[in-house]
């Protein structure tokens, strides 16, 4: 599946037989050398057809100026294509010490695969949901088998939503995986307020608080650097004050915040003052009749 070989010098040339038992009939088992560019390149395949098979290896024709084969001392790349699949992948494989080489291209060398270990590419994803509503979350991937490097998306920084990434390996093969961040309700506050009935008494105010993530707590004197928390005991969450203006901060469990501001009013003083008018004391006088004499 991944081409053909062109053959090489009889005379440049290592032997690697397979021995293994975990292949199935259809299988191809594919060898890669690094070319002078560092990159993976193909050097051949067999098909496993249910008995031991071998490679004869071509090393590097130094006649030709680009690296067409093994260097002497590199090391052996391999991959496993499935039977009936549409990727292969790497794998990682066991020498025998029998042979006097193991995984390193010798001039007429002679190795021995027993087994192999690998698997085709997985991926999963671990969600971070945000802590208050609107914040982010994040997504943490986690990949094994195909073949590295591995191109994926940067899933650090995510709003609440759904989302889907895709994983792809180096020989193109890719997963799709779907998942959703979560962001929980919004966190707030709304008071009824009960003013004072008399002038110097307690007034009431009644919180109810919603959404945010259970259990809530509260604190006064929200300009305090540094609060004293109490636990919401009741919902809704009756506080008794005397006339005047509060601000209170509500937070739940993971620290999100919602404040809101509080009057309670009272009438002014019952006064009562009284006027008085003192009495007016009259006499009865009897005046005499005026005669002539």
């Amino acid at each position: 599946p991944w081409g053909n070989n062109d053959g090489c010098d009889p005379f440049n040339t290592h032997t690697v037989g397979l021995t293994v038992d975990d292949l199935t009939i259809g299988d191809f088992i594919g060898l890669f050398y690094t070319d002078s560019n560092g990159d993976l390149s193909f050097a051949q395949a067999q098909e496993y057809l249910g008995s031991n098979f071998a490679f004869i290896v071509c090393g590097d024709d130094a006649t030709t100026e680009e690296k067409d084969g093994f260097d002497v001392g590199e090391s052996f790349i391999w991959q496993l294509w499935p039977a009936g699949e549409d990727c292969p992948y790497s794998i990682d494989v066991e020498y025998s010490d029998s042979q006097s080489s193991t995984g390193e291209y010798e001039v007429n060398g002679i190795s021995q695969v027993i087994s192999f270990s690998g698997s085709s590419l997985e991926a999963s994803v671990s969600v971070t949901n945000a802590l208050c509503n609107g914040d982010f979350g994040s997504a943490e991937l986690t990949v094994n088998g195909g073949t590295a490097p591995y191109e994926m998306d940067d899933l650090s920084v995510l709003s609440a939503g759904s989302y889907t990434t895709v994983v792809t390996d180096a020989n193109g093969c890719s997963v799709e995986l779907n998942f959703e961040v979560i962001e929980p309700e919004l966190l707030e506050v709304s008071v009824l307020v009960t003013d004072a009935l008399c002038n110097g008494d307690l007034g009431s105010a009644e919180f109810t608080v919603t959404g945010g993530t259970a259990p809530h707590t509260f604190f006064s004197n929200t300009m305090d650097p540094d609060p004293m928390y109490f636990d919401v005991w009741e919902n809704p969450l009756v506080l008794e004050e005397y006339a005047g203006s509060y601000s209170y901060g509500f937070s739940d469990s993971n620290g999100c915040l919602a404040f809101i501001e509080v009057t309670i009013s009272e009438p002014e003083e019952l006064e009562v003052s009284v006027a008085t008018t003192n009495a007016v004391s009259y006499t009865h006088l009897t005046l005499p009749t005026n005669r002539e004499v």
